[in-house]
């Protein structure tokens, strides 16, 4: 049997996302489709592992999908 473990964020992106997760009662492989992105990176996103930033379309689409500014996405992202 699988336990769900709810993890805090390591990243500002993560606790964006996980946000808008929680408000919309989201799940991680719908968000990760409209924002065009894998269920895997989703996750990455949210952890802190970023191997690199999001490309500029992701963050903008990012931004579009969870009702945010970009500059705020944007800020996460790097920090």
């Amino acid at each position: 049997m699988l336990e769900y473990m709810a993890t805090t964020p390591a990243s500002h992106l993560g606790q964006l996302l996980e946000e808008y997760k929680r408000s919309h009662s989201a799940t991680d492989t719908g968000l990760a489709d409209r924002i065009g992105i894998t269920r895997q990176t989703l996750g990455q996103w949210r952890s802190g592992e970023l191997r690199s930033l999001p490309t500029l379309s992701n963050k903008q689409t990012t931004a579009t999908e969870i009702s945010r500014p970009y500059r705020q996405v944007l800020s996460a992202a790097l920090f």
